[in-house]
């Protein structure tokens, strides 16, 4: 994963460009931690507040 610096100085700044990047870059790795702490797909979605 390679988040650079000027991507979080961005999302700092609350633009929507940079958190759609920073979601799209870390998604898998946070849907994979969210899926070991709850089993279940469907509760890990909820808990990465896709749906």
């Amino acid at each position: 994963m390679d988040i650079q610096q000027t991507l979080i100085n961005d999302c700092i700044n609350r633009q929507r460009r940079a958190e759609y990047e920073l979601y799209r870059l870390t998604f898998s790795y946070l849907m994979s931690i969210c899926i070991r702490y709850t089993r279940r797909e469907d509760k890990a979605r909820e808990v990465l507040n896709i749906e």
